[in-house]
């Protein structure tokens, strides 16, 4: 079976699709994989280890709090990628992009698509600011939600999205299927070598895109907090946004470091002692997955998919969103104890190796697609 998966962007600094680059290694070792995505950079054709990716280059690019580029070219080319590749069915990873309003022009054609989502931006996922609310409010009625109509399946990542599918009236196609890791990737993950760590030290970290959705702001205000009553604390932020240079340059605590953007993040997160989240809207995040995988006892704002890896007190500890004060509480309730550390990760590296593990989620794929097509 040959699936074709579009997203709007893949594995750039900035733009990372994790939902996207997931799906594509975890898939491919049951399908033929081909990828469709927006770039902001490049046009053609790429081949990576798992299969082959065509890039559209953006039209336009718009920046945080939207986060998405127009590129216009991929009605043109979709053309091209279909004739060549011949897919059995098409995925549509994040239907609120531009790159999924192909959908029209793939059902007049009469193919199979499906959509996998990890939230409904405008209905339950909301930017910080009242006017960009009101805006992707608008968008979602007039776009997103003509684009679910038409899809002959749908796949949320987590059980948070419920609520929503059943308001909408989809509940009669829609499967609730998160993306997962793999057990390759997991096991004998080393610390990232150009990250010392001296005795006694303990690491609290972050990682994510740095854009206001992630709450990245209440960390660094967490971080400076902490750091002004705790020699042993260091911070450690891996990640890009339009504000990292200002904020490198910014920063005089030799506790605070900024990473900037990580291939190795898994070895980066190996480093941490506690992971924190303190996102105001998720999906189902994968850097909080890949910390849990490997152990590490978290403290995540209570939204999206996140109750579906953080079970309070059992697999980490939730916090509110904007709440610095207990989320700073949560943290040096960690800090002060090794065995609470210690359970917690212990807990959530079961959670994830239980649930979420590709060698169990891709014969679902599999059976799913199979009843598409």
């Amino acid at each position: 079976m040959k699936i074709l998966i579009v997203t709007p962007y893949f594995d750039e600094p900035y733009h990372q699709f994790s939902s996207s680059i997931k799906l594509t290694s975890g898939l491919s070792s049951d399908m033929e994989i081909v990828v469709l995505s927006g770039n902001t950079e490049k046009n053609g054709w790429e081949t990576r280890d798992w299969g082959k990716i065509f890039f559209v280059k953006d039209t336009i690019t718009f920046s945080d709090p939207i986060n998405q580029g127009i590129p216009l070219g991929i009605w043109r080319h979709i053309f091209k990628v279909l004739k060549q590749e011949k897919p059995d069915l098409i995925l549509i990873n994040h239907f609120m992009f531009f790159t999924a309003s192909i959908m029209i022009l793939l059902k007049l054609m009469r193919y199979k698509v499906a959509i996998s989502t990890d939230t409904f931006i405008g209905y339950n996922w909301f930017p910080r600011k009242e006017k960009d609310r009101i805006y992707v409010k608008i968008y979602f009625w007039l776009y997103g939600s003509w684009l679910l109509k038409l899809a002959d399946k749908i796949i949320v990542y987590h059980s948070g999205n419920l609520p929503a599918v059943k308001k909408l009236g989809l509940a009669g196609k829609t499967v609730v299927l998160p993306y997962g890791i793999s057990r390759e990737e997991i096991t004998n993950v080393k610390p990232a070598h150009d990250l010392k760590k001296k005795d006694k030290e303990i690491w609290v970290g972050f990682a994510g895109r740095l854009t206001a959705i992630k709450g990245y702001d209440d960390f660094l205000t967490i971080a400076q907090n902490l750091a002004k009553k705790h020699r042993q604390l260091h911070f450690i932020i891996a990640g890009y946004g339009p504000k990292f240079k200002l904020h490198c340059q910014k920063n005089t605590s030799d506790q605070i470091h900024f990473l900037g953007f990580r291939k190795d993040i898994l070895s980066v997160i190996k480093t941490f002692d506690i992971f924190v989240l303190t996102s105001y809207s998720e999906g189902l995040p994968s850097a909080l997955m890949e910390a849990m995988a490997l152990g590490k006892p978290c403290v995540a704002t209570n939204v999206g998919g996140i109750c579906d890896l953080v079970i309070d007190q059992v697999t980490g500890l939730l916090t509110k969103s904007g709440d610095i004060k207990g989320t700073s509480d949560k943290i040096i309730r960690l800090v002060k104890s090794k065995t609470l550390r210690e359970k917690l990760g212990n807990n959530a590296r079961q959670h994830i190796i239980k649930n979420f593990l590709w060698e169990n989620l891709a014969p679902k794929y599999k059976k799913l697609f199979a009843s598409i097509t």
